[in-house]
């Protein structure tokens, strides 16, 4: 187990740039497969859920050449095996190989996904998915097996029960080779987006009309392709929210249109955030703290609650932060009032009274998001994570971009 110390407390002063995203990298990975040759990805995360994906693709007879962020993926050898091995249980998004999996051979048998423990995170809204469709399911013990319906389904008008994001990527998945498909009450962010923009290129006709899109009959789908990932939006409002709390960090890289709903929250209620084409500053300020109540793209990410769980506690004023995603991302809230923030937890309410806790911790994170809130404090009053290779999972160069602002840190194996 990894950690990380921040030695000394700091202003924060410089420039960072954002990474690849995360999240739309791994459904583009694994869509890949439906190229019978070259894709040449640029901007891809250098982080450990990525390298997972790389090595179920080498495992799957593809060839991968990685030179730092770009990776040159050639498929022309990739041939069915079972997905039920260990790497596919350490990521969530190793669920998108399946649909990948059922247009190519029709069947798949994996083992189910992995991921950060935030709550309830069911399949069985891609699992209907694949009953509408016709095929035979299989569900045992944390293992899948899916075979091919005897008669395929060539058109379908369609609608997810649920808002998910996972679900509404694997339901077009698994609906690109029909003749037509409508599909409706989608949850489809930036991530997704990028994903259709992918399919689209290589040769798929998909066309996104906010929560609705319609699939036609593709052309054949090309070979030889490249592709540049989307910079990452939780990222990149990590580093806002840092310069925010601890000196004047400048952000280059990210996308505005992606995060311009909590941006503009933010700069309405007296943070110090400046935006042109080709960065974005944020000051050290203390701002009103504001309700926020997490919901679907493009209104408030739950990614981000951690994040601004942490601000409003060196804020002004009061406010309340309400998780309706993900049943168990509060445990933050407990971190801050151990180092003398003014918070009342009530279930997945957090009451929130701006009074800029001071102590230095040893902290554990949960999850990915957790830790880097987590890094938010410890950054603000110095301090220790623990478990700090799950940031691994999600950031890219973070001790190295933290430096550069000039964070005192000590890496420890």
């Amino acid at each position: 187990m990894s950690s990380i110390d921040i030695l000394t407390k700091k202003t924060l002063h410089g420039t960072v740039k954002i990474s690849g995203s995360k999240n739309a990298s791994i459904p583009i990975l694994c869509s890949t497969l439906l190229v019978k040759g070259k894709v040449l990805l640029k901007k891809l995360p250098y982080i450990s859920d990525i390298e997972n994906v790389l090595k179920i693709l080498k495992y799957l007879g593809c060839r991968v050449k990685r030179k730092r962020n770009s990776v040159i993926i050639d498929t022309k050898n990739s041939k069915y095996k079972s997905l039920d091995i260990d790497m596919v249980k350490r990521i969530r998004g190793s669920y998108y190989f399946i649909p990948i999996f059922l247009n190519l051979y029709g069947k798949c048998e994996i083992s189910l996904p992995g991921g950060c423990k935030i709550g309830e995170r069911p399949i069985d809204e891609h699992i209907r998915i694949w009953q509408t469709l016709g095929y035979t399911i299989i569900q045992k013990d944390g293992y899948l097996k899916i075979n091919k319906p005897k008669n395929e389904i060539k058109t379908i008008t369609y609608s997810l029960c649920k808002h998910s994001v996972g679900a509404s990527i694997n339901a077009i998945l698994s609906m690109i080779n029909m003749d037509k498909a409508i599909i409706s009450n989608l949850n489809i962010e930036p991530e997704g987006e990028a994903l259709i923009d992918f399919l689209n290129i290589i040769g798929y006709n998909i066309k996104l009309h906010k929560n609705e899109c319609e699939i036609l009959h593709h052309n054949d789908i090309i070979d030889d392709i490249k592709y540049e990932i989307i910079p990452d939006r939780i990222e990149a409002m990590t580093f806002i929210i840092m310069g925010l709390l601890c000196g004047k960090v400048k952000i280059k890289g990210a996308n505005y249109n992606h995060i311009s709903y909590p941006i503009d929250l933010l700069i309405k209620n007296g943070y110090t955030i400046k935006i042109n084409k080709k960065y974005i500053i944020a000051q050290k300020s203390k701002g009103l703290a504001f309700d926020i109540k997490t919901d679907i793209y493009p209104y408030f990410p739950t990614d981000m609650q951690p994040l601004f769980g942490v601000l409003f506690a060196y804020s002004r004023g009061a406010c309340v932060v309400e998780e309706k995603i993900f049943n168990e991302r509060m445990q933050i809230y407990y971190d801050l009032q151990n180092i003398g923030a003014s918070i009342n937890i009530v279930d997945n309410k957090a009451f929130i009274i701006g009074n800029s806790p001071d102590k230095v911790k040893c902290f554990k994170g949960y999850d990915l998001r957790h830790c880097a809130a987590i890094m938010l404090i410890i950054l603000k009053n110095g301090g220790r994570l623990e478990n700090y290779e799950m940031m691994q999972r999600g950031y890219e160069d973070f001790i190295y971009k933290i430096s550069l602002l000039g964070a005192h840190t000590k890496y420890n194996l």
